[in-house]
C-alpha cells in the first residue's frame, strides 16, 4: 500500500498530482483538479501498471474529495509520449508524465490529497459478495433456512439528526447490492430509522458468511470470543476450554476468533441472453423472459455487466426461447419447448454455454406472480423459485 499526506491547510489546500494532459478518462480518476494547485506531474508508485488501488483509509471529513479508486498507468518522463497515448484503447497504456523514472516494474497514478488530510491506497481486501441474494454478508440460519427478522425503530437523541438514517449499521453487516453500494435503512420519521434484526430462538443455529472469492480464509467471532466450531471437529474438541484463539494463546489480532468451514468458492455466475454481449454476471440487470398464458413471450434485454469476464465463469451463455436448440444429434425446434404452453403443462428449457470445462452448474430463477426473478448460485431472493438445469 502507499500513504500520502498533505500538511497544507490554507485555502486552496488540496494538492493534485496531475500531469495536465487531456486524455480519455480511465474510469477511476474521478477526483480531477478543481482549481486547486497541481504539481504538474503524476505520482510515481511501485505498484505495477494495470493495478486497481482502493482507498483503504483516509482522514475525515475530507475523504470524499480523494478518489475512491485509482488505476495504475504506464509512466513516462516524456510528455510527447504521454500525449500520443492519451486515447489508447487500453487505459493502462495512456501514459502519465512523472518527474523521474519510476521504480522497476512500477507505474504512475493521478490523485488528489485533501488539504490537511491523508489518504491510504492499496489492493482491495475481501468484501461482501455482491452476488449474495440474501444481501447481508453474515446471516443466521435455523432449520436450514434464514431466521425471521423483526423491524426495529432506532432513534437519535433529542438534539440529533432529524433525518437520522445512518449507513454504518448496514455497512458493518455487509449489506450491499450487486454494484457494491450499501443497502441502507428507511427513514420513517423525525430522528428515527428502521432496521431489520434477525430473531434467533433457543435452538441450534448456523452462522453463514458470504464474501467475495478473493478471501483466502474466514474467521468468525461471537461476543468477546466463544467456541463456535468444536461440534464440527475443528480446533480443540475435548475439555472445558475449546476456543481456537483463547487468551494467552493468540495475539490481539486473532483473539476470540474461530475457524469457519469453507463450503464452496464460486467464480462469477453468468446469466444468459439472446445476444451474448448482453450476458450479466449479476442477477440485477440480467436478461429476463416473461411468458403469459395466451399472451406470448416478452424479453427484457440484459445490461451486459461483466459480459467479457471469463475467469471462473463461462465465456458466454446463450438462450433464445424461439431459436432452435443445437445439441449433438437431434434437438427440439425451439429452446423453450413448447413456446406456448397451456396452464400446468411442462416446459423444457435449453441453454448453450461456452465452454464445457468452464461450467458445472446451471439454474433457472423464476416467479409465478409476475415479479422480477432475482437470485445467485442457486438461491432465490424473496419471491423467486429456482430449478436446476441438467
Amino acid at each position: 500500500m502507499f500513504f500520502a499526506a498533505n500538511n497544507k491547510t490554507s485555502f486552496p489546500g488540496d494538492i493534485n498530482f496531475d500531469d495536465g494532459i487531456s486524455r480519455t478518462p480511465d474510469g477511476y480518476y474521478s477526483c480531477t483538479p478543481n482549481g486547486n494547485p497541481s504539481r504538474g506531474y503524476a505520482m510515481r508508485i511501485g505498484f505495477p501498471p494495470g493495478s486497481v488501488l482502493s482507498q483503504l483509509a483516509s482522514s475525515a471529513p475530507s475523504n470524499d474529495r480523494a478518489c475512491a479508486k485509482l488505476l495504475v498507468h504506464v509512466a513516462t518522463t516524456n510528455s510527447s509520449i504521454a500525449q500520443s497515448t492519451a486515447n489508447d484503447p487500453n487505459p493502462v497504456n495512456r501514459q502519465l508524465v512523472v518527474n523521474t523514472t519510476p521504480p522497476p516494474g512500477g507505474g504512475a497514478v493521478e490523485l488528489k490529497i485533501p488539504g490537511g488530510g491523508w489518504v491510504m491506497y492499496g489492493y482491495q481486501w475481501p468484501e461482501p459478495s455482491r452476488a449474495n441474494a440474501l444481501t447481508n454478508a453474515i446471516t443466521f440460519r435455523q432449520g436450514g433456512a434464514p431466521v425471521p427478522t423483526l423491524t426495529v425503530f432506532r432513534h437519535d437523541g433529542a438534539n440529533g439528526d432529524t433525518n437520522f438514517n445512518p449507513l454504518y449499521p448496514f455497512k458493518m453487516r455487509g449489506s450491499v447490492d450487486p454494484n457494491g453500494n450499501v443497502i441502507g435503512g428507511v427513514h420513517v420519521s423525525n430522528l428515527t430509522y428502521a432496521i431489520d434484526v434477525p430473531v434467533v430462538t433457543n435452538a441450534p443455529f448456523d452462522l453463514a458468511v458470504r464474501c467475495d472469492a478473493s478471501a483466502v480464509n474466514i474467521l468468525a467471532k461471537l461476543d468477546g470470543g466463544m467456541d463456535l466450531n468444536s461440534q464440527m471437529d475443528l480446533g480443540t474438541t475435548t475439555g472445558l476450554e475449546r476456543r481456537d484463539n483463547r487468551p494467552g494463546s493468540a495475539t490481539d489480532v486473532f483473539l476470540g476468533y474461530e475457524q469457519a468451514v469453507q463450503q464452496f468458492r464460486f467464480g462469477p455466475e453468468k446469466f444468459a441472453a439472446k445476444n451474448t454481449l448482453s450476458n450479466n454476471v449479476t442477477s440485477l440487470g440480467a436478461e429476463t423472459y416473461y411468458y403469459t398464458t395466451g399472451g406470448g413471450l416478452m424479453r427484457i434485454n440484459g445490461s451486459g455487466n461483466g459480459a467479457a469476464i471469463q475467469t471462473s465463469t463461462p465465456s458466454f451463455v446463450y438462450h433464445d426461447p424461439t431459436a432452435m436448440a443445437t445439441p449433438i444429434g437431434s434437438g427440439p425446434a425451439t429452446q423453450m419447448n413448447p413456446t406456448n404452453p397451456a396452464p400446468g403443462q411442462a416446459v423444457d428449457l435449453w441453454v448453450k454455454v461456452g465452454f464445457n470445462a468452464q461450467t458445472n452448474h446451471c439454474f433457472v430463477y423464476y416467479t409465478t406472480d409476475g415479479s422480477n426473478p432475482e437470485g445467485a448460485f442457486g438461491v432465490g431472493s424473496s419471491a423467486p423459485f429456482r430449478a436446476q438445469i441438467r
